[in-house]
C-alpha cells in the first residue's frame, strides 16, 4: 500500500464516521511506520489565540490495533513559560495514552 492509498482509505474513514480527522495523524504515523502505535498531537500552546483557537486547546490522537481514540484538553495556565508548560503537558498526556494502550495490546 503507498502513500496514495492509505490517504484515500483514511479520507474513505472520515466520510463514513470511523474516524475523524483528529484521529487521522495517528492512523497514519501508525501505518506508515509500521509501529504498533501511533500518536499525535496538535494545539495551540501559545503566546496567544491563534485561528479563533485559544491558546491551551490541544488535541491528542492514539491509534493502535484495539483502540481509536482522541482527547481534547484544555491546559491553562497562569505562570511565565506557559508555552512550554501546555507543550509538556500535552506530551505527558500522549506518552500515558501511549502507555496505557501498550498494556492493553500485551494481555
Amino acid at each position: 500500500m503507498d502513500e496514495n492509498d492509505i490517504e484515500r482509505v483514511l479520507g474513505r474513514m472520515v466520510r463514513r464516521g470511523i474516524v475523524t480527522a483528529v484521529d487521522i495523524p495517528s492512523r497514519r504515523a501508525r501505518v506508515k511506520s509500521g509501529a504498533d502505535i501511533g500518536i499525535s498531537v496538535t494545539g495551540n500552546a501559545g503566546p496567544e489565540p491563534s485561528e479563533g483557537k485559544p491558546v491551551g486547546l490541544v488535541y491528542v490522537g492514539l491509534d493502535s490495533e484495539n483502540v481509536t481514540l482522541a482527547e481534547e484538553l484544555h491546559i491553562q495556565t497562569m505562570e511565565d513559560g506557559g508555552r512550554e508548560y501546555i507543550r509538556e503537558m500535552a506530551a505527558s498526556r500522549a506518552l500515558y495514552l501511549a502507555l496505557k494502550a501498550a498494556k492493553q495490546r500485551v494481555r
